[in-house]
């Protein structure tokens, strides 16, 4: 008997680890640039005993959580700020305790400081450190990631000026993965250098790579499961219980 509560408790770990994915996923489907987290692979495991044999009342492993790294789609905004990066790469930001992280995300604006960051104020990061933005009376960013301003008090004919470049890098060899800050990394921790051969889109966006239609059918389908394994639970209590009516002596 306690081999099929421990089936239904083992169950019920997953499902809710499943549960936390898709909600994840579900939060973030309309976040620009944002890549989906892969549901988690489990494997069942039967601990070998010491006198021959085989124990199975053990929980399933989970896997390493992987991320989707499918592009999403593009969209054009015409807006000056708005890049798109082109083939599998990543924007390099720094993060809110000053690390450095990658990020599809670019939707950009200039802080009240005066620093090139994205929506969600993290600071885009250059081949200089963050990137500094003038006061300026128009801005434009090249396919090479290279920022340009007419500074506000420039004369008409003045050219634009560069006031730096996106920290654009390539996807590391090690792969990524997703942080527990919930930023993606390199898989290896490391920071991958930048990588001039990289391009963005300027003037468009790329949206979450999130399916909803899937996602919304997944959270149906471990709902169910959950349903079901708690069910088992309580099957269990009672031939649990009814076992243990037949074993009592009479009075």
């Amino acid at each position: 008997m306690d081999k099929l509560i421990h089936v239904a408790l083992s169950s019920l770990r997953q499902a809710e680890i499943s549960q936390r994915v898709v909600a994840a996923n579900l939060a973030n489907a309309e976040t620009v640039g944002y890549r989906a987290d892969n549901d988690r692979s489990f494997t069942s495991v039967y601990l070998n005993q010491a006198g021959g044999g085989t124990e199975p009342r053990v929980f399933a492993t989970t896997g390493e959580q992987t991320i989707n790294t499918e592009p999403g789609a593009v969209t054009m905004t015409g807006r000056d700020l708005d890049v798109a990066v082109d083939g599998d790469g990543y924007l390099l930001i720094q993060t809110a305790d000053g690390t450095p992280a990658l990020s599809r995300r670019g939707d950009l604006r200039v802080s009240a400081a005066g620093v090139l960051e994205n929506a969600s104020g993290l600071a885009i990061l250059g081949d200089g450190g963050q990137i500094q933005v003038p006061p300026n009376r128009s801005i434009s960013i090249g396919s090479d990631g290279t920022v340009r301003v007419t500074p506000i008090d420039a004369p008409e004919d003045q050219p634009p000026v560069v006031v730096g470049r996106l920290g654009l890098v390539a996807t590391p060899a090690a792969g990524v993965k997703r942080r527990a800050d919930g930023h993606i990394a390199a898989a290896d921790d490391s920071t991958p250098p930048f990588d001039p051969a990289m391009k963005i889109v300027a003037g468009a966006l790329e949206k979450s790579n999130v399916n909803s239609v899937q996602v919304l059918t997944g959270m149906v389908e471990l709902s169910r499961m959950y349903e079901a394994q708690t069910k088992l639970l309580k099957i269990a209590t009672t031939l649990d219980e009814a076992g243990a009516s037949l074993m009592r002596m009479p009075d």
